[in-house]
């Protein structure tokens, strides 16, 4: 075994030629590595044990999957550290296990492997005792190796500093508050750094960032500041303590020397301007970590409640400085067709307490939806909310209005767009049908027919009679007959079928009045689809295109802009009872209000409406209209 004398000489050695080969001796430090320590190197059997596996290097890795013979393993989480050497800041990410031993005896841990940064890495094989029930476990496992020098005491003084800043100590109930907890590290190498802990309440607080790094002058000496923002939103009135704040780290202490194996003083010199007592002091056994915990003060934070005077009726809870932007798709179009208003929110302050602003629209003039959220970024909000013109003499949308709380000015403020202008034309759906599909023309002459859409579509009939067994006539004939009248049946189906598909080839109005079902089928399974998937949305939006594409493919009109009120006029056009235009309209109305509003107040229902949209599109069908 090497002794003390051996292991100084070494040491000078090492020294010696890291001075030597420069700083490029260290730069393999700064690459990501890891390493895996288990809390106890013994426990009895039935006790857990701690396992920690530390990625240097780095700020974010995804956990290894560790699986061990005989041993339960259980996932505890992440912790992120950060670390401050001499001035400058390096992270680590450990993931934390907790191990239970199912069986007594030696258990070898093989080496846990993972990839960083595209590099594939390993942790050191470790090796776990366990011992019988009645047996303790040992104490925890040094990370440098057993010495007989003691730790020298380690003397904080003002060099680990904890507080907590906020940007203003009297604010309103709900106000978003930027916050902070700073560490100010000066003169001490300092490890681990643990995100701080702080209580908080009647605050709602948004979780801690990472660090940000600077240095700062206090006084005549020089720190490290770490500064970890967050917000803060104050629930109630009244006079709250936001704190006190706590944060654990380690901070790396050497290790009194014997005296044999004391270095010289350029020794220790030397070694301390190139490590600061960090790594290699650590890896040598001149230095140990210990842990260190700092504790900030309260801050006191006085919340006031929102002025009730002079407080407009828009004001919705909306608190900070905000500004706001309308626009509509589209600027023309016409009655009962769709018109989507979109209102942003910009501005600093509480975007959970921004409601959709309001619309000072007549209900008479327009159908209004609920407003829906589009997206929330960073500093805006953004809404959506759909119009349905009822009258062609619209001429504008009038303008939005929302309503704030400003903390900085202590009062109301409220914005009004301006209104947009919009140009809304009459349903067409009440004049003459057109053919989309004319036939060919001849000689000059139209083969479209000027008279009334369909009147050449044979109907079926509702009922047709009492049915007959067909072979009831002729089983008992001899079997010649069904081999002599075969060949005349199919060649008068084949006449039936030529007669039919030349028809169709003339009207291609009744052509397509003869898929009509078909078409609207399969758009009443596609929303049956959605309704299995818990789409309600996409489900309504089916049943709509059902009925829309029914109408207009029965009355051959284009069926992709038809709106409610256009295929209300389609039925009343075309001779339907006002019963049956009444159940159109409501169920389109039903469809309109869960695709442009919240979907989720017609989800129970959405089963009933597609049992009473198939009902309808087949009694449609069935049914002889002009």
């Amino acid at each position: 075994m090497m002794n003390k004398h051996k292991l100084s000489q070494l040491e000078s050695i090492v020294i010696a030629a890291m001075i030597v080969c420069g700083p490029s001796a260290v730069a393999f430090a700064q690459e990501p590595s890891v390493y895996a320590e288990l809390s106890h190197s013994q426990v009895a059997l039935g006790e857990a044990v701690g396992l920690d596996v530390t990625i240097n290097g780095v700020q974010d890795a995804p956990a290894p999957e560790v699986k061990i013979p005989d041993v339960a393993v259980q996932y505890i989480g992440p912790s992120t550290m950060v670390s401050i050497v001499n001035g400058r800041m390096s992270a680590a990410v450990t993931h934390r296990y907790s191990l239970l031993a199912q069986k007594q005896g030696v258990i070898g841990i093989d080496p846990i492997t993972f990839t960083v940064d595209g590099k594939t890495l390993k942790t050191q094989p470790l090796t776990l005792e366990v011992l019988a029930a009645s047996a303790r476990s040992s104490g925890p496992a040094s990370r440098s190796g057993s010495s007989s020098s003691a730790p020298e005491p380690v003397s904080l003084g003002n060099a680990l500093q904890l507080k907590i800043g906020v940007d203003k100590q009297k604010l309103y109930v709900n106000e978003a508050v930027p916050a902070r907890v700073q560490l100010l590290v000066g003169g001490i190498p300092v490890r681990g750094i643990e995100m701080p802990e702080f209580q908080a309440d009647g605050f709602l607080v948004k979780p801690l960032g990472q660090p940000r790094q600077s240095d700062v002058i206090a006084g005549a000496e020089r720190f490290t500041l770490l500064e970890f923002d967050t917000t803060i939103v104050p629930m109630r009135v009244g006079t709250l303590s936001l704190g006190p704040a706590t944060l654990t780290c380690q901070v790396v202490a050497r290790r009194r020397p014997s005296s044999e194996g004391r270095r010289s003083q350029f020794q220790e010199e030397a070694f301390d301007s190139f490590f600061g007592d960090s790594f290699f002091g650590e890896f040598l056994g001149r230095t140990q970590t210990q842990p260190v915990s700092v504790t900030a003060d309260a801050v006191i934070v006085e919340v006031l409640p929102l002025p009730k005077e002079d407080r407009p009726h828009t004001f919705l809870g909306a608190i900070g400085d905000f500004s706001l932007d309308v626009e509509s798709v589209p600027k023309t179009g016409s009655v009962g067709e769709p018109v989507t208003v979109t209102m942003t929110v910009h501005g600093s302050g509480n975007l959970d307490t921004v409601s959709a602003p309001v619309l000072q629209t007549d209900e008479k003039v327009f159908k209004r939806y609920e407003a829906q959220i589009k997206s929330t970024d960073a500093g805006s909000k953004v809404f959506e909310q759909v119009l349905i013109p009822l009258s062609a003499d619209i001429k504008e949308i009038s303008g939005a209005v929302f309503s704030f709380f400003d903390p900085q000015e202590r009062a109301y403020r409220t914005l009004t767009a301006p209104p947009i202008s919009i140009e809304v034309t009459p349903a067409t759906a009440s004049e003459a049908p057109r053919v989309i599909d004319a036939g060919p023309s001849s000689a000059g002459a139209s083969n479209v027919s000027s008279g009334p859409v369909g009147r050449d579509i044979v109907y079926l009939k509702e009922h047709i009679g009492n049915a007959q067994p067909f072979y009831g006539r002729w089983h008992g004939l001899p079997s010649l007959l069904w081999v002599y009248g075969l060949p005349f049946f199919l060649l008068g189906a084949s006449a039936l079928a030529r007669k039919i598909w030349e028809r169709h080839a003339a009207d291609p109005a009744a052509a397509r009045a003869s898929k009509a079902l078909s078409r609207a089928m399969a758009h009443w399974h596609q929303a049956d689809h959605f309704r299995e998937q818990g789409r309600a949305r996409e489900a309504y939006a089916e049943i709509f295109r059902a009925l829309q594409g029914y109408a207009g493919d029965r009355f051959n009109v284009p069926n992709e802009s038809l709106t409610r009120i256009e295929i209300e006029s389609l039925l009343h056009a075309h001779g339907a009872q006002q019963e049956v235009i009444s159940v159109a309209s409501e169920l389109c109305e039903r469809c309109d209000a869960a695709r442009f509003g919240d979907p989720s107040a017609y989800t129970g229902r959405l089963a009933n409406t597609l049992t009473s949209a198939q009902a309808f599109i087949r009694r449609l069908e069935g049914m002889k209209l002009k």
